[in-house]
């Protein structure tokens, strides 16, 4: 009958499941299968560029299908060259019949055959694979794959995807996971305040922002019971004081969004980065709740304020109405125009503008094409109240 196993069956699948180490049989938790999804998903739909032109991201194999000798398996199509060790997961989506108790990859390499298997629970189609510590390790150059369960009428494969240990596969926040990956040296964080970014054992910091730490506490009294970040150096993103080429890397979180010009701040922050060296920079969602009911700005919106002949009080005040009468949609007009100027008078730091995803990637491919930096690595972090986008380019020239 179709979908009952075989004792002979069975046992086949038993062994291969003792042979294999019981980390594996549990594929990631919920997070790690969004994260390899929403991966998978950037990488067929865009190439494994938009996430990173530095290292391998993910390859997500075609397929071809075949009657396997013990179950109905999906064959997987290898291009050479596709190295095991590049990888670290496996992904696959697929639609297994309920009698389906087992799933398994197995493959053929340099380094020989074998397998992992995994336990197919419900309520999901997708599983990601964590194929360290395995025979994966010593597979070499790959001539073949094949995804199968452990029933005879098969399992339909939607996709099968390799990925590299990115920390777009970790779960929680992911600052961490790409600051111990590019960071190291001596490097300088800039508009730090209270969220100053934990750093590997390998890299040095030291701080420098627009205030003094008395002159934060008077323009940021919302701060209030935070600790925040005493700055070594007192100066200006759009005006670093610092020489180029002098530090090996650069911290901008949520700063460029603060910035009048981010075209400018980009390119000061990169000025000081050695060649080889890295800007770590992030900015949040469009969806934060200060910029929620504001348009994303667009990129020609940019290009203006870069132009550095010309008055910009016209866009100062555009800026600081649209900013805070999103912060603030239930204050009257007069009290909005009262605050406005306030504001203004005061030269507080808010979000002159906004972005999504596209329009980030769009900054940093222009500013990077004109400043000899590419992006090594890009992740949308995920936060209880909003999204933030960090990116890591690495200054070539």
């Amino acid at each position: 009958m179709a979908g009952t196993v075989s004792a002979r069956m069975r046992g086949w699948w038993e062994r291969w499941r003792r042979q294999t180490p019981s980390s594996v049989l549990a594929a990631g938790g919920p997070v790690v299968v969004a994260a390899a999804e929403r991966v998978v998903d950037r990488v067929r739909r865009h190439g494994a560029t938009w996430i990173s032109e530095e290292s391998t991201v993910a390859r997500v194999l075609a397929i071809r299908r075949h009657a396997g000798r013990a179950a109905r398996a999906a064959e997987l199509v290898v291009e050479a060259p596709l190295v095991a060790r590049a990888y670290r997961y496996a992904a696959v989506r697929m639609d297994a019949p309920p009698s389906a108790s087992f799933a398994r990859l197995s493959w053929y390499g340099t380094g020989g055959r074998a397998q992992v298997v995994w336990r197919l629970g419900s309520g999901s189609a997708t599983w990601v694979v964590d194929l360290r510590g395995t025979a994966w390790d010593g597979a070499g150059a790959l001539a073949r794959l094949e995804v199968a369960a452990d029933v005879r009428d098969g399992v339909r494969l939607e996709w099968c995807a390799l990925l590299g240990d990115l920390g777009q596969l970790g779960g929680g926040d992911l600052r961490w996971d790409l600051a111990s990956r590019h960071l190291r040296g001596v490097g300088v964080e800039c508009g730090a305040l209270q969220h100053p970014l934990p750093l590997p054992p390998q890299a040095r910091v030291f701080y420098l922002d627009r205030l003094t730490a008395a002159g934060a506490r008077a323009d940021y009294p919302e701060l209030d019971g935070h600790p925040l970040t005493v700055p070594n150096v007192v100066g200006d993103v759009q005006r670093l004081p610092l020489r180029t080429a002098s530090v090996d890397f650069h911290v901008g979180n949520h700063l460029l969004e603060h910035a009048r010009d981010p075209i400018g701040g980009l390119e000061e922050m990169l000025r000081v980065v050695r060649p080889g060296g890295v800007l770590y920079v992030s900015v949040p969602d469009c969806a934060n709740p200060l910029d929620r009911l504001r348009p994303v700005t667009p990129f020609e919106h940019l290009l203006a304020d870069h132009e550095v002949e010309h008055d910009r009080a016209a866009e100062d005040a555009a800026h600081y109405r649209e900013a805070l009468r999103s912060a603030h949609p239930t204050m009257a007009r007069a009290e909005l125009d009262d605050f406005v100027g306030r504001m203004w008078a005061q030269s507080y730091s808010i979000h002159f503008h906004t972005f999504d995803e596209p329009a980030f990637r769009a900054l940093l491919r222009w500013v990077g094409e004109r400043c000899g930096a590419r992006v090594i690595e890009f992740a949308r972090n995920p936060g209880s109240e909003f999204d933030e986008y960090v990116a890591c380019l690495r200054r070539v020239a």
